[in-house]
């Protein structure tokens, strides 16, 4: 059997796109984080969003969210926040995953590693529960196009939850002007708030507004791009590879106080 010659011109070149087919060339999202003080990543500048893999910073991001918020929790064992110590997580916050290397209990609600329980009678920073909840988002930042991850934890998660308050009622309103919106029809900005004097920083968010109508295509796009992705499993697969090696610098942040607030199946309060 014969193979046909494809011969390119000068015009399939202008149009561009050529030997981009590849797998290798897909499009994995960065992960943004807050650069706390205590960071140990080459060139971090605390108090700034950061681009884990490229080490951009930025003061503030415009984004659009391509997904709904996701609750989600990760285990990991001793101090040594890295993908080796990452023993058990759960994608939904209601039972650890399957690639979980060593499940901690059936359900998160029934896992001792979730409970407040001794902590409620020590106060002790010590018997603050091992597993770590937070907000899973998938963005894209409105400037360049690019999708990232972004976990929301502790005690940013309280400003994120009045946000999304706003996004809804947002959404609503748009309903009832005869509009049809998606979940990325709606922008706002994230930035780092200093706590404690700058002692940590935690997420702010605010400029919570519709799209217009012609920008709306564009990120349409980008979310069939991800819902075909996800349908094939691709996008969990790079998350989970994404979170398991988060800096323990983040998670150390995670454990410098304590907020008296239920988030979530597993009752508790909320640490940061």
């Amino acid at each position: 059997m014969g193979t046909e010659l494809v011969v390119l011109g000068q015009n399939d070149i202008m149009k561009g796109g050529l030997g981009l087919n590849s797998k290798a060339f897909q499009m994995k999202p960065s992960t943004i984080e807050i650069v706390q003080k205590m960071s140990r990543a080459e060139g971090a500048i605390p108090g700034k969003l950061r681009i884990s893999d490229t080490g951009q910073h930025y003061d503030e991001m415009q984004v659009v969210m391509l997904f709904e918020p996701v609750e989600q929790r990760a285990y990991f064992e001793g101090q040594d926040y890295s993908k080796d110590s990452k023993l058990c997580f759960s994608l939904d916050n209601v039972k650890p995953h399957d690639k979980a290397k060593v499940m901690q209990a059936m359900t998160c609600a029934n896992c001792p590693k979730a409970s407040w329980e001794k902590y409620r009678q020590t106060k002790a920073r010590e018997d603050l529960p091992k597993c770590k909840e937070y907000w899973h988002l998938v963005l894209a930042d409105r400037v360049t196009k690019l999708p990232y991850y972004l976990n929301v934890r502790g005690t940013s998660i309280q400003p994120f939850i009045k946000a999304m308050g706003v996004v809804v009622k947002m959404i609503h309103l748009m309903k009832a002007q005869g509009q049809n919106p998606n979940v990325f029809d709606i922008s706002f900005k994230i930035y780092p708030v200093a706590q404690e004097k700058g002692t940590y920083y935690t997420l702010g968010f605010k400029d919570i507004a519709p799209l217009k109508m012609e920008d709306r295509a564009q990120f349409g796009e980008i979310f069939l791009d991800f819902a075909n992705r996800k349908a094939q499993n691709t996008v969990l697969a790079e998350h989970d590879e994404a979170d398991a090696t988060a800096p323990a610098v983040v998670e150390a942040a995670i454990n410098a106080a304590v907020t008296e607030q239920p988030a979530g199946p597993v009752e508790g309060e909320i640490v940061i």
